[in-house]
């Protein structure tokens, strides 16, 4: 398997699918073994607080919405670590930021619940941005059914409810996470979340005669990756805690 040194070329990359990828996860574990019990521990530590509460015996739709992205959050940050441990770097920091995302969004609805409100507006206006481009453009058109296209095109002409939308950046302030707004979700954009020149960095070595293209594990910002994990899991243990002592049960 290919170590930090070995030729970028060697005949054991084949791509994450392939019988070689299977020893990624033991050389991860033994290589980054602090970093990774970090991240693991920090998540045992809030889910297992998730699962000791005692929901209330009712919720509004803001209050679902608020749990229910609480869990894709959490979710996304455990894919992460899978990720990581696979050499699959790059797609973990993506999948990070999905969960920073979804975090803020938690964070912003426990705080102001009528944010919901712009949440659906969120969803309508790219609803109906996706089917205005469908409609403009015969050859997708020309792909649906009839019945499709006549709804397409009903949402195409939906006035706007006029309400504003609810950004990244805004719910991350109102949920008190500008910080990590900064160093997460907008930092993985650049580095990962995007076809940036810095998200190459994943995929080259550049290391003399060893300099070149890489299909396979490089094992580049494991560590940084797995922490920033980490962080995540107590930031949203951190917002279950504020759940748990406003909600009740």
């Amino acid at each position: 398997m290919a170590t930090f040194l070995e030729a970028p070329n060697d005949s054991t990359l084949r791509g994450y699918l392939s019988l070689e990828a299977e020893a990624i996860p033991a050389q991860v574990r033994m290589q980054f073994a602090e970093n990774l019990s970090q991240a693991k521990a920090a998540s045992e530590t809030v889910t297992t607080r998730f699962f000791d509460w005692a929901w209330p015996d009712e919720f509004d739709d803001s209050r679902i919405a608020t749990i229910a992205l609480w869990v894709r959050a959490m979710t996304a940050f455990q894919g992460a670590v899978i990720l990581v441990e696979r050499g699959l770097v790059a797609e973990a920091q993506v999948l990070i930021r999905t969960g920073a995302e979804c975090l803020f969004f938690s964070g912003a609805l426990f705080r102001e619940p009528g944010l919901l409100a712009s949440m659906h507006a969120n969803d309508e206006r790219h609803r109906r941005t996706q089917a205005n481009a469908i409609v403009r453009d015969g050859r997708l058109l020309a792909r649906i059914s009839e019945r499709n296209a006549e709804f397409l095109h009903q949402l195409a002409a939906a006035p706007d409810g006029g309400i504003s939308t609810l950004t990244a950046e805004r719910a991350a302030h109102v949920a008190g996470m500008d910080d990590l707004y900064q160093f997460a979700f907008r930092g993985y954009s650049f580095t990962a979340g995007h076809a940036t020149l810095r998200s190459l960095e994943f995929v080259t070595i550049e290391d003399g005669d060893n300099s070149g293209i890489v299909f396979g594990p490089t094992f580049a910002h494991v560590g940084q990756t797995l922490d920033t994990a980490a962080t995540f899991f107590q930031a949203a243990d951190a917002l279950l805690q504020s759940l748990i002592s406003g909600w009740g049960g």
